[in-house]
């Protein structure tokens, strides 16, 4: 059984990094806001023996998708949508309260950034792109502390920093 976790994890790796100049030039082009849930989504499925907590998955799921959203510029434009945005870090605020795992604490306190920064007017500053950056860190800290073995950790960090890369696009 942990044999099929960690090649499944390892699978889950290679799809992400790049190994030919080919693979190269795939990964510098900006990922649709699709491929990038179904990145997320898959990652995280394969952290379910790690991360058993169904919650802090969802969490780790949707603070992955938002930050990448927040730093692609994606932002609220209308009052309802940013109506919208205070309402969803309300309702994290109050999982964050009742969060059981690090795991969990630190994906929701991302999401909340993230979320904060989107419904904020005007682009990110420099000063909130990297208080983001130090959130999606201190995630991987949380998510590589999870796992069970080298490669599994090596497998989230690959795959962070696969995430990473696609934040530089706009």
């Amino acid at each position: 059984m942990n044999t099929v976790r960690i090649a499944g994890v390892a699978t889950a790796a290679a799809l992400f990094l790049p190994v030919s100049p080919i693979a190269a030039t795939a990964a510098e082009s900006c990922a649709s806001r699709a491929d990038i849930r179904t990145q997320v989504a898959d990652f995280v499925h394969d952290l379910r023996d790690d991360v058993t907590s169904r919650s802090a998955r969802s969490s780790t799921a949707g603070a992955l998708v938002e930050t990448v959203r927040t730093f692609r510029g994606a932002n609220a434009d209308t009052a309802s949508e940013r109506s919208a945005l205070t309402e969803q870090i309300l309702a994290l605020a109050h999982q964050l309260k009742d969060a059981s795992s690090p795991v969990e604490r630190k994906a929701l306190a991302l999401e909340i950034k993230a979320l904060k920064e989107q419904r904020d007017r005007g682009g990110l500053t420099a000063e909130e792109r990297a208080e983001l950056r130090r959130a999606l860190a201190a995630l991987k800290s949380a998510l590589v502390g999870s796992t069970d073995t080298a490669g599994e950790g090596q497998a989230v960090v690959a795959f962070i920093r696969t995430l990473q890369a696609q934040l530089a696009c706009h």
